[in-house]
Formats: structure tokens, C-alpha cells, sequence
């Protein structure tokens, strides 16, 4: 969903599109958030403030750089968001590859 989100805009921008491409990143990037932010604190035991902090400060510097690099491209959006979705949907295959290969070891 969030790589389809990232590429939606590419192929028009109206605002349907806009509406629907806000929905699929926002909707999982929130849940993403959430699962990390969970995660940290099970993890970070009595260090589980700074886990947070750490994972807070990580957005902000992908916030930050996301931007700059966008604009190495010329200032156009097509060829990083296609990069982007790309990247997205191969992280996504090769987690369901660990994931179902850690299913069936188990």
C-alpha cells in the first residue's frame, strides 16, 4: 500500500489521486510508526526512552534528507517516487520471504 501511495502521483495529479496517495502513506506510515516506536520500548528495557528518541531522531533526519536528495533529481518527482515505490516493494517482497521462511523453520 505504501509504495502504491509513493507511485500514485506519478501518473496523475488530481485530487483524487492526492486523497488516495495521503490514505496509503499516511495510513501505514502511521502504523509503521507505532509497530517501531512498540517495538523499541520491548526491546529498549530500561533503555526503552532512548530506543524512542533514537527512532524520533531517525525520522527527523529522513525528513530532512528525503528532500535534498529528491531535489540531486532535478526537481522532479517522477523518477524518485518510482525509485522510492521500487525500493519499497522489494523491502516488502523480501520480508515476506523472511517472514515465511522463519514460519517454516519454526
Amino acid at each position: 500500500m505504501l509504495a502504491l501511495g509513493v507511485v500514485t502521483p506519478v501518473f496523475a495529479v488530481n485530487l483524487a489521486t492526492l486523497l488516495f496517495a495521503a490514505l496509503c502513506v499516511g495510513g501505514t506510515f502511521m502504523i509503521i510508526t507505532m509497530a517501531g516506536i512498540q517495538e523499541a520500548r520491548r526491546l529498549g528495557g530500561t533503555q526503552s526512552a532512548r530506543a524512542v528518541a533514537l527512532c524520533t531522531a531517525a525520522f527527523a533526519l529522513g525528513q530532512i534528507a528525503g528532500p535534498l536528495t529528491v531535489s540531486l533529481f532535478g526537481g522532479g518527482l517522477k523518477l524518485p517516487s518510482l525509485l522510492a515505490a521500487l525500493a519499497l516493494a522489494a523491502s516488502s517482497f523480501t520480508l515476506g520471504l523472511t517472514a515465511r521462511a522463519s514460519c517454516e523453520a519454526s
